[in-house]
């Protein structure tokens, strides 16, 4: 994990997404983060830090993906190929038709400008 994602990401989130942003999920950080987290913790928006949930472990993943996720399946299963399938791979994303099944036009928006910017190679 590079300390530096998380010093842009943070006010980017609490900045331009506030409204939109329901979480932060971290999927296993490796246990340096933890040291960082606590030392950058004073310096993160409270209503962001309320947002940031990290989870550990297969069967944790699993347990939030149930309990968050249980009234909109297309999420949970886009969200469950991101974290078994996309892990630390710039550039991956889940099969297209996962994104297309979502709900939320604005983020299937969202996922087909960045799935074809990343197949143009820009980004």
């Amino acid at each position: 994990m590079n300390p530096r994602m998380g010093s842009t990401a943070l006010p980017m989130f609490a900045n331009h997404f506030p409204e939109r942003l329901a979480e932060i999920v971290l999927l296993d950080p490796p246990r340096l983060f933890h040291a960082l987290y606590r030392t950058l913790e004073p310096l993160i928006d409270p209503v962001t830090k309320r947002k940031i949930c990290v989870v550990r472990g297969e069967a944790a993943r699993q347990r939030h993906s149930a309990l968050r996720w249980q009234s909109d399946p297309p999420m949970a299963a886009w969200l469950e190929a991101v974290a078994s399938q996309c892990r630390g791979q710039p550039g991956a994303f889940p099969p297209a038709s996962l994104s297309d099944a979502l709900s939320d036009r604005s983020t299937r928006e969202v996922l087909a400008a960045v799935r074809k910017a990343s197949s143009q190679g820009g980004g």
